[in-house]
């Protein structure tokens, strides 16, 4: 019983506890040369701003990097076309 009772105050908790920056994107420092899920969100994420024309295939190219330059140019950040933490937090 208590356990059932402490795995239901974690779950009320986690209700109000709010998300951290960037957790939509997984919150992981992308760079040119990366691959994945995480990549392809960033993609869909600078797709839906207005930034990427480019595939959302997962793939971090020359395109994502360019996309994330602009992206940060925009919102007056580092442009270094790798997308840390500022920059996701922006994203979000």
């Amino acid at each position: 019983m208590e356990k059932r009772m402490s795995a239901f105050m974690l779950a009320i908790l986690l209700l109000f506890v709010p998300a951290q920056a960037g957790a939509a994107l997984g919150g992981e420092t992308l760079h040119p040369g990366d691959r994945g899920e995480d990549v392809e969100e960033l993609q869909e994420a600078l797709q839906q701003g207005g930034f990427h024309s480019g595939k959302t295939d997962g793939v971090y190219g020359s395109v994502t990097a360019s996309s994330v330059k602009a992206f940060q140019k925009y919102e007056g950040l580092t442009t270094d076309g790798v997308a840390g933490e500022a920059t996701l937090e922006k994203l979000s």
